[in-house]
């Protein structure tokens, strides 16, 4: 009993010869995570690219407007916050095993 106690239902089926069955699932889902993984990254990118030439973007500096600064400052913040979760997220469907 105590070596049952440890046993997923992924190595039954492995025991009984159905391992095909679940893996196809299972490869296409992580594939599809590695593809949301690199356009989330690419978004990432993209946000701090705008946030670091925000000034030559719209044409505003911070020093005439420190409450659309602080705005941007939060929205960018909010921006990465999300992608960053949203990421780490997919790498670990990414990386789930088999």
């Amino acid at each position: 009993m105590p070596v049952k106690m440890f046993e997923t239902r992924s190595q039954a089926w492995r025991e009984v010869g159905l391992e095909g069955q679940i893996a196809p699932g299972q490869a296409r889902r992580a594939r599809r995570a590695r593809l949301e993984t690199v356009v989330l990254m690419v978004l990432f990118v993209g946000v701090v690219l705008v946030y670091e030439n925000r000034a030559s973007l719209f044409g505003y500096h911070a020093s005439s407007s420190p409450a659309l600064e602080r705005g941007v400052q939060i929205a960018a913040t909010l921006l990465l916050l999300v992608l960053g979760w949203a990421i780490a997220r997919e790498v670990g469907r990414a990386l789930r095993p088999y």
